[in-house]
């Protein structure tokens, strides 16, 4: 049979069949008339990787080239092959070596997506960059691209590459998606909304579109569109463990509901620890609502036991270490640190404010009240300023970054940690607003820091009874936090012991100027203390922060609906409810 002939009616359909086997066997027929033949040998070589034949497949492909050392496919056939055995030097060589031969925009493709993949952010930037100019409109570059920023975090680049990608070709899912993602890590949730259904008018089945849209419309404290778009992600799946989740949250049942009872049902079946964890909360937080605190605890505790024990790589003791060796830092060195600290008072125009603390402190509220004001725009818990101290630092250990702030260079590292900040914070659009919160509570772990960087920041420091507090952490599964503490009594009890501490070393620091904030006084006294909290930032007074529940933005918290409502005072000594389920815990704390 001529050659040309096999390949076109025998080889080509096999491969769309993706019968491997089969083609395996007649290219070694073929071969034994042609052994030589490289064309025949590239089908041979591929047949064999597809049938886990490395070692074969390397061999034959190496073949190849001794006889042909320009076979462009060889290389990057080499190339994938080396990476998936991931031995990733022998496999950039290889991809090296097809550039070489052919430095394509397909090519540079192939190279920018291995960099990508493991993880070499500069060269992937600059092979796919370079790839762009051979093809300025080329998808799969700028789609690579918008993969490799939002990666990074470097949300406005992902999304100029992947309008563009949308530009090119508006029915690429992919695209939509990354683009849903990157608008709400942004705080831009109606552009964000609007490519997610843009998403579900192209594929309607994909339940993580159906998640983000019911995030967003939970954020927005719109129960209506959450609850309907619930139910239409359980036509494509019953019981998703992240829809339940969201479910749980927005809407209240009562324990002999039939959903409580299949839900049960679906626990006790689930061996995903991650999956059953999420279950767990769930059912936890019906049975809290119900008052049944003997279900309640029984359920919260498998679920906490089950997300801590997740992060299998975390050391609570050297985790603590790192704040304790920063308070230390901070106390020894105080007069040498602030000698000048006036020296940028009117370098930047726009002014922070950080609101620091515990979760489940009062923090959102007090957020809530300020982004109210007409002058302050909201942030919301962005990890802005610690990301900065350790791009500009480059610290490999609390030591590390501690000498790095003692250098006679000190005063410029500030200012350019401050301007990095700034910069992270464009990508939100805050119009001419001077005023902005940033509502990373860990941040308390920094203040000293924050006032060397940006002597003007105003810090307020959220804090509520610590038995409320430490119960209402231990209740919450976080969504977008690295607190494996949490989910541990002792742990928990520990930390916040520690983050005691550390705010009051630094408030002996600062002396006056982190304004501290009670939660129960607050919503037991709004009207003086949202006054209080005004005149610390130097905001004239405005109505609507006293009417904060109209404000509509969006909240991304586990308070995203409760502040929406009027103040009140009904989370003042909950503890004493659950006093014989958590006594240990609350003993620790007296």
């Amino acid at each position: 049979m001529d050659k040309k002939i096999f390949i076109k009616d025998t080889i080509l359909p096999l491969l769309v069949k993706q019968d491997f086997n089969k083609i395996e066997n007649l290219c070694r027929d073929q071969l034994a008339k042609s052994p030589n033949d490289n064309e025949i040998l590239q089908y041979y070589a591929l047949s064999l990787f597809k049938n886990e034949k490395i070692n074969e497949s390397i061999k034959v492909y190496r073949q190849i080239i001794d006889k042909d050392k320009n076979s462009l496919m060889s290389y990057l056939n080499l190339a994938k092959i080396y990476y998936f055995q991931k031995k990733y030097r022998e496999s950039e060589n290889s991809f090296k070596e097809a550039k070489n031969i052919q430095n394509s925009y397909e090519v540079l493709v192939e190279l920018g997506r291995f960099y990508k993949n493991t993880n070499n952010k500069k060269n992937c930037e600059e092979i796919l960059i370079e790839a762009l100019q051979k093809k300025n409109n080329g998808i799969e570059a700028h789609i690579l691209l918008g993969e490799l920023y939002y990666e990074n975090k470097d949300f406005l680049s992902a999304i100029n590459f992947l309008l563009k990608s949308n530009q090119l070709d508006s029915k690429i899912f992919h695209t939509k998606f990354l683009l849903g993602l990157c608008y709400l890590e942004v705080n831009n949730l109606e552009e964000s909304k609007k490519y997610f259904l843009e998403c579900l008018v192209i594929d309607k089945n994909v339940i993580e579109v159906y998640q983000n849209i019911i995030y967003i419309f939970y954020i927005k404290g719109d129960r209506e569109n959450a609850n309907f778009y619930i139910k239409e992600a359980e036509k494509i799946k019953l019981y998703n463990p992240k829809i339940i989740e969201l479910k749980t949250l927005i809407n209240k049942f009562y324990e002999n509901d039939l959903f409580v009872k299949e839900l049960e049902k679906i626990f006790n079946q689930e061996t995903g620890s991650e999956n059953k964890a999420i279950y767990g909360y769930s059912l936890a937080r019906i049975f809290d609502f119900n008052k049944n605190y003997t279900l309640f605890k029984k359920y919260l505790k498998i679920s906490n036991d089950l997300k801590r024990e997740s992060f299998k790589n975390y050391n609570f003791e050297n985790h603590l270490q790192q704040f304790y060796g920063l308070k230390e830092f901070f106390s020894k060195e105080k007069d040498n640190l602030f000698i000048n600290i006036s020296r940028s008072e009117n370098l930047f125009s726009k002014i922070p404010i950080f609101i620091v603390g515990m979760p489940r402190s009062g923090s959102t509220l007090v957020e809530q009240i300020l982004s109210s004001h007409s002058n302050v725009f909201s942030l919301g818990e962005v990890d802005f300023f610690s990301e900065s101290a350790n791009e500009i630092l480059n610290s490999n250990s609390i030591e590390d970054f501690c000498n790095k702030l003692m250098s006679k260079n000190n005063y410029l590292a500030f200012e350019k940690i401050a301007k990095l900040y700034l910069k992270k914070t464009s990508v939100f659009e805050m119009g001419n607003k001077k005023y902005f919160t940033d509502k990373m509570l860990i941040n308390f772990k920094l203040i000293p820091l924050i006032k060397l960087c940006f002597p003007n920041a105003r810090i307020i420091h959220s804090y509520r009874n610590a038995k409320d507090n430490c119960l209402s952490i231990l209740k919450t599964n976080f969504q977008r936090s690295f607190m494996p503490w949490a989910y541990n009594e002792v742990e928990l009890v520990k930390f916040y012991k520690m983050y005691s501490g550390v705010v009051t070393s630094y408030d002996r620091i600062l002396k006056n100027q982190i304004f501290h904030i009670k939660y129960e006084d607050l919503v037991q006294n709004p009207n003086i203390h949202i006054e209080n909290i005004l005149n610390f930032c130097d905001l004239p007074f405005e109505k609507n922060c006293i009417n904060f529940f109209e404000n509509k933005r969006d909240v991304r918290t586990a308070s995203a609906l409760q502040v929406r409502n009027k103040i009140y005072t009904s989370s003042i000594d909950q503890w004493k409810k659950y006093e014989n389920y958590f006594s240990g815990m609350f003993q620790s704390l007296n």
